[in-house]
């Protein structure tokens, strides 16, 4: 791992009140901190330094193409720094490489706004529920963003700060910055998203295995307006009696209604069932 990087980290001068200045570090935007703990009330920012980082993707150069003969990752990579003991806020802003110092100039423009400031709180928000907050923009506002981008609006959605507790009427502006995201996880984190909302199944289904068994079923589940994307057989595992079979059957719902809706049919109709979480 190979890391360009500033000779001397960048230092501010102390804000008034004699609060440290100089303290070295790597990184954080407002709205995708991820602290060390919780600042005491009136924690004072006292330096923000951003440095330019690169690292190969791997050691075999895994994911070049013609483009990118040289696979690597760019980012500017700050730190932003309290008065507080141990509190401290990280990020990365991923990049296509091309441009990357410009990143790290751009960020380090932020100090002369920043640090002196005071710190009311910094919270933190699970991977999962960052995951939702990409989900959320992309079908609500038709807009992409990267984990880091969306984390402020995770840490919203989650009521996951407290000064906005009991207070309905105020109102929050969120930053949403950054859309640099591999489209393999975005794949992931829409299929997750769908079965979390109830609009993708996967039921496990035991039936007798002869020619036209399957044929009942997919009728049943036709009846009641599920689509099915996927399929797969076992006659070996999970508990399957000799001359019978289980099939997995991944289908498109609409909804937590409509699953329950398929469950109940199937269990009208005699068939052993259970949902695959």
């Amino acid at each position: 791992m190979s890391h360009l990087q500033p000779a001397e980290p960048a230092t501010n001068p102390a804000p008034p009140g004699g609060a440290p200045a100089g303290l070295p570090g790597r990184g954080a935007r407002v709205g995708t901190v991820a602290p060390v703990g919780r600042p005491a009330p009136g924690a004072r920012i006292v330096a923000l330094d951003c440095y330019d980082v690169r690292f190969p993707t791997s050691l075999e150069h895994d994911g070049s193409d013609a483009m990118n003969s040289d696979p690597d990752y760019s980012a500017a990579y700050a730190v932003l720094r309290t008065d507080a003991e141990g509190l401290e806020g990280h990020a990365l802003c991923f990049t296509i490489g091309r441009g990357n110092d410009v990143v790290v100039a751009a960020v380090t423009t932020l100090r002369q706004h920043v640090v002196g400031k005071y710190v009311d709180d910094i919270v933190t928000v699970e991977e999962e529920e960052i995951a939702n907050a990409v989900l959320l923009l992309l079908e609500r506002e038709k807009m992409l963003a990267e984990g880091a981008g969306a984390a402020a609006l995770a840490a919203l959605i989650n009521r996951r700060i407290p000064l906005l507790q009991g207070k309905p009427e105020k109102k929050v502006v969120v930053i949403v910055s950054g859309g640099n995201i591999d489209v393999t996880l975005l794949a992931r984190i829409i299929e997750r998203g769908l079965v979390k909302d109830g609009r993708l199944v996967r039921l496990r289904v035991h039936l007798p295995d002869y020619p036209g068994a399957l044929h009942s079923v997919t009728g049943i589940l036709a009846e009641h307006r599920a689509n099915i994307v996927e399929t797969s057989y076992d006659r070996a595992y999970h508990n399957v009696n000799l001359g019978d079979t289980a099939i997995d059957i991944t289908m498109e719902t609409r909804g937590p209604e409509h699953i329950a809706e398929l469950i109940a049919a199937l269990a009208a109709n005699g068939y052993t069932h259970e949902r695959i979480l």
